[in-house]
């Protein structure tokens, strides 16, 4: 009973004095609303675990060269063959890439994401269909059925649960649905908005399939550990398979010694490069709430000061120091709970927006979306609690340490404990300095590399530059007479629209080239197609520099 009377007790007394309290409480939500919020997107890109089957399991495949496994590499065809079929430490694999189509039939013509994936994909992650079913090994042959994703079902197909079975036109070929995936479904490595899902890995508008099949590097593998076997020891087979790769394909272009092979942890492959990010904003946001603390803990104690009188009577009365001490606590807990429960809302409603904000730049929005969670929850109490003690402690105990009954009989200003509150108050003014000069030099800095970034030559001029992605269906633009008769008639109609100035047809635009070829020097002699060396390359019609603002450096023209 003593503790819910010093509550109504602090209750009563935060309602007299409104000005400080709602002051107090506003300065701990917004400390403990943006941890709350940090907390929430830390929760979902690094502590929860990935949306499939025991996702510990998972590992993503992926062919990097040696000092840069930071970065994101890719697979041969007849690497990922070799791998899927001589590797011993894994459950199953399967290779994916990225695709752009068109789809007909129902409806108009539009362009969607699309995946390329080997038949066992969706077995490996442990991702059953809403509807239908997943991949089958006769599908890979026959190359003729489609997974659609629940979005497309809806918006092209009306939800009709008699999908299955139904035919769409991909790329002006018809493909036989044989699932719909669930709403939630997302693989954050091929992006969050993947309309149709193939079971072809040898197929790709941008290559034929005999390019694909040779030294092209398009693939990437997802694969699930066998039961007992671990990372480190997937990773020592990889470099046997690696090895082996080198020696019996000697002469293809990414049978290159200083190239490897890396199985990593697939939720360290998506999130890891964003953990230094997430800690500085956490180490941030962590500085902001600490200010918050030490505003409120001055508040405290100026306010404690003005109440010594009051705390004096009730030692006179006999109220022993730890009681006092518990029914100042009580009312800074009462705000800091308060405070954490309005921070809460506010993270709730920020959130979302959020999300939106960061869609397309860190993997795992939706889940960030999806808001609060039991952990986030348990997360803002606990961070309410915290806040409340260390907010509330060390004011309580200055308040109440010292010759209260003397206050009764002086104003007592030269005392000890007089010196002792002055020297705390110090303390916590010069904290809240300090913390601030670090947030002030920080947010300085990184407002400068934003400025920097912004001003930052490209080398092309992007104001002004309308852009379109577009793709013919290798099934009726079959040969490259077809596609460069389409792209100059297209070229000719989008150069006499009003207002365009100049334009031009790319394969790809600034600053992701992404079409490779083999190629085969003037002189060399001729070597198979999986043996030429691979490059990058840029092709475009028209006034190409002209149209991005390019400036041209060296001519033939030029001595």
């Amino acid at each position: 009973m003593s503790g819910w009377h010093d509550l109504r007790h602090s209750v009563r007394v935060l309602l007299k004095t409104p000005g400080f309290t709602i002051t107090a409480i506003v300065t701990l939500a917004l400390g403990i609303g943006a941890s709350t919020a940090t907390f929430t997107v830390v929760n979902a890109l690094l502590l929860r675990p990935l949306p499939y089957r025991e996702s510990g399991d998972l590992v993503l495949v992926t062919g990097v060269d040696r000092g840069r496994e930071e970065t994101f590499g890719c697979l041969t065809h007849p690497r990922f063959t070799l791998i899927a079929g001589q590797n011993r430490v894994f459950a199953g694999i399967a290779a994916f890439t990225g695709d752009s189509v068109n789809v007909t039939n129902p409806g108009d013509a539009e362009q969607v994401r699309a995946a390329r994936v080997s038949p066992g994909f969706f077995d490996v992650l442990g991702v059953k269909p809403a509807l239908g079913r997943t991949f089958i090994r006769p599908d890979e042959n026959a190359g003729t059925v489609a997974i659609i994703s629940d979005s497309l079902w809806r918006r092209r197909f009306g939800a009709n649960p008699n999908v299955i079975g139904k035919a769409i036109a991909v790329d002006a070929s018809d493909r036989t649905i044989v699932g719909v995936l669930p709403a939630a479904f997302t693989f954050g490595l091929l992006g969050d908005h993947i309309d149709v899902w193939t079971p072809r890995i040898d197929e790709l508008s941008l290559a034929s399939p005999e390019q694909l099949r040779s030294g092209t590097c398009y693939l990437n593998a997802v694969a699930r550990l066998a039961g007992g076997v671990d990372r480190p020891q997937a990773q020592a087979q990889m470099d046997v398979l690696n090895r082996r790769y080198v020696k019996e394909f000697a002469k293809f272009p990414d049978a290159d010694p200083r190239r490897r092979v890396l199985a990593q942890s697939l939720q360290e492959r998506l999130v890891g490069g964003f953990r230094p990010m997430l800690t500085t904003i956490t180490a941030a946001v962590a500085l902001v709430l600490l200010i918050a603390c030490a505003n409120v803990a001055s508040l405290l104690l100026a306010r404690g000061l003005t109440r010594r009188r009051e705390l004096a009577v009730r030692t006179a009365l006999g109220a022993s120091r730890a009681n006092l001490v518990g029914r100042l606590l009580s009312e800074s807990l009462l705000l800091s709970g308060s405070g954490g429960i309005i921070g809460l809302v506010v993270s709730l409603v920020g959130i979302r927006p959020l999300a939106v904000a960061v869609e397309g730049v860190l993997p795992r929005s939706e889940e960030i979306r999806a808001g609060v969670d039991p952990r986030v929850l348990w997360f803002a109490i606990a961070l309410s609690i915290v806040t409340g003690v260390a907010a509330g402690l060390a004011p309580a105990f200055q308040i109440s340490r010292g010759r209260l009954l003397g206050i009764l009989r002086t104003d007592d200003r030269g005392s000890i404990g007089h010196q002792r509150r002055t020297v705390l108050r110090n303390l916590l003014v010069a904290s809240q300095v300090a913390l601030s000069l670090v947030l002030l030099v920080g947010t300085g800095l990184l407002v400068r590399s934003f400025w920097k970034l912004q001003t930052l030559d490209p080398g092309f001029e992007p104001r002004g530059t309308l852009t379109m992605n577009l793709s013919l269906p290798p099934a009726k633009y079959s040969n490259r007479v077809q596609m460069v008769d389409f792209y100059q008639r297209l070229l000719e109609k989008v150069q006499a629209l009003p207002g365009v100035e100049v334009a031009s047809v790319a394969s790809a635009l600034p600053v992701n080239p992404s079409r490779m070829t083999p190629i085969l020097a003037e002189g060399q002699a001729a070597v198979p197609l999986a043996e030429r060396p691979v490059v990058v390359i840029q092709t475009f019609l028209g006034s190409y520099l002209k149209t991005m603002g390019i400036p041209l450096r060296r001519s033939p023209r030029t001595p």
